[in-house]
C-alpha cells in the first residue's frame, strides 16, 4: 500500500510484535517473540521512536528520517550508539513491517517487526 511517509500519518503509538528471526545471544533464539510498544513523535525535523513499558532499566529510543534509497520509501531510525536500529514501511494505513536490529559487543539479534496503530 502506497501510504506516504508523513508526520500526521506515523505519529501515535504503536503495538509492535517483534520475532527473532536470527540470534548469536545468549537467551534469545529464532521463533522468540516480545511485544512492546512504541510511541513515534516528529520533532525537530526528526522522527523520535521510544519503546513504552519494557520494564527494563533504559527506555530505547531512536532517531532518524526517510530512507531515499529503497523503491519504497522507508522509515530508518538508529539509536545514538548506533548499535540497534528500526527498518519500517507501511503495509497498510494502521500497519508497519520491517527489521528491528540489536548488535552488542559480542552478538547480534535480528528481528522482523509488526507494528499496529493504537486507535
Amino acid at each position: 500500500m502506497d501510504v506516504p511517509l508523513l508526520p500526521k500519518n506515523l505519529v501515535g503509538t504503536w503495538n509492535a510484535t517483534l520475532y527473532v528471526d536470527f540470534s548469536t545471544c545468549a537467551g534469545s533464539e529464532a521463533g522468540d517473540t516480545r511485544q512492546r510498544q512504541w510511541l513515534i513523535s516528529y520533532e525537530a525535523q526528526a522522527y523520535i521512536l521510544r519503546v513504552l513499558g519494557t520494564g527494563e532499566a533504559e527506555v530505547a529510543e531512536y532517531a532518524g528520517g526517510l530512507d531515499q534509497r529503497f523503491p519504497t520509501k522507508r522509515l530508518r531510525l538508529v539509536s545514538e550508539r548506533g548499535a540497534s536500529g528500526v527498518v519500517l514501511r507501511f503495509d497498510s494505513e494502521d500497519r508497519l513491517v520491517g527489521q528491528r536490529y540489536v548488535a552488542n559487543e559480542d552478538c547480534v539479534i535480528v528481528y522482523e517487526a509488526v507494528a499496529k496503530r493504537v486507535r
